[in-house]
């Protein structure tokens, strides 16, 4: 589907030089033109379904960080692009405090701002390269290129969780990840966290899913969104990632407001308990933790009986304790309970 994009600023040939940039990055995009601020309002309002916002941060009736605001407020899932005459650091950073997309110099050639344009459709954020990175913005703590681990019991407890874990604020921007989440995110295999510490999958429909269901979940003030979950695929062609989103409210997220916990789970690394913790949680016997271990591994009875050089009357008779000691009746049910139970956390 083509983009439909808007372009606000009130001289025609910066308006000109922008269509021309947007032609090579979507021939077939339809392209809005609004020379000041309320022409640029009425646009936002009557058109649907808008890709992107091109604005001029000094244009007529442009209240400069309000009026971003008040942009951002009427389409909250559209990224958001400041183009500016100004290289003044104090102000880009205010704008990506606002929540700006980006900050774009009009001094910028076609080719960066194309390389821009299309970074931020990818869900990421573009500074200027000739900016210096602690001017602009409060750079997430990295370390090897990701998110470091908080401290605090909270994070030490999360970080047994074996799914990952990623705490975003409304725009996806990373405030934490455990363990396991940092592992996922460092293979970039689907998901992956970009340079400004934006949460992104692999596909730009992913993405975009992935920020819609984040921003409605952590900006629901009335905290009656309940997050959902996605499916997102993945470059090396294994099975797509699980992705449930949840709210956090601000006395769980330690007053902060406008945050949503990612849970990510991989299904080529299926957690399983050992042999031992498996034994120790139902106290069965070890003969009948080891028959349990290999139905939760993925073997056949007859594949263990031949493995433990047993009979498979003898087999039968172990997963026969074992069922009434988990007070379970079928296979299924018994390896569901123990991949779903408290033993994968040991």
């Amino acid at each position: 589907m083509a983009m439909r994009i808007v372009v606000a600023d009130d001289h025609q040939l910066v308006l000109d030089g922008v269509k021309t940039v947007l032609a090579r990055l979507d021939p077939d995009a339809e392209v809005f033109e609004a020379q000041d601020f309320h022409q640029l309002l009425n646009v936002v309002e009557q058109q649907q379904e808008l890709s992107l916002i091109i604005l001029d941060f000094h244009m007529p009736g442009m209240d400069g960080l309000q009026g971003l605001a008040e942009v951002q407020a009427m389409a909250p899932m559209t990224p958001a692009v400041i183009l500016s005459a100004s290289e003044d650091g104090a102000i880009i950073k205010e704008t990506l405090k606002e929540g700006a997309a980006g900050y774009i110099f009009k001094s910028s050639g076609s080719d960066e701002m194309l390389s821009a344009l299309n970074m931020i459709l990818e869900g990421e954020t573009y500074l200027p390269t000739t900016l210096d990175m602690d001017e602009a913005k409060e750079k997430p703590s990295t370390q090897f290129g990701r998110v470091e681990f908080d401290d605090g019991l909270g994070a030490a407890a999360l970080n047994h969780l074996p799914v990952g874990v990623v705490i975003v604020d409304a725009n996806s921007k990373v405030v934490f990840m455990n363990r396991h989440g940092a592992e996922i995110i460092d293979q970039a295999d689907g998901i992956e966290v970009g340079p400004t510490g934006i949460c992104r999958a692999w596909k730009t429909d992913d993405t975009h899913k992935l920020k819609t269901l984040v921003s409605e979940t952590a900006n629901d003030t009335r905290q009656a969104n309940e997050g959902g979950g996605i499916s997102i695929e993945r470059p090396s062609l294994a099975r797509a990632l699980s992705i449930v989103v949840a709210p956090l409210k601000p006395e769980e997220a330690g007053g902060k407001n406008s945050l949503a916990a990612i849970f990510i789970t991989d299904p080529e690394k299926q957690q399983i308990p050992t042999r031992e913790t498996i034994s120790r949680m139902y106290d069965l016997t070890d003969a009948e933790a080891r028959v349990v271990h290999a139905l939760v591994s993925g073997k056949r009875l007859e594949t263990a009986a031949e493995e433990f050089g047993v009979s498979m009357n003898t087999v039968r008779s172990h997963l026969k304790q074992a069922f009434r000691k988990t007070e379970t009746n079928r296979q299924p049910e018994l390896v569901k309970l123990v991949l779903t139970g408290s033993a994968v956390l040991a």
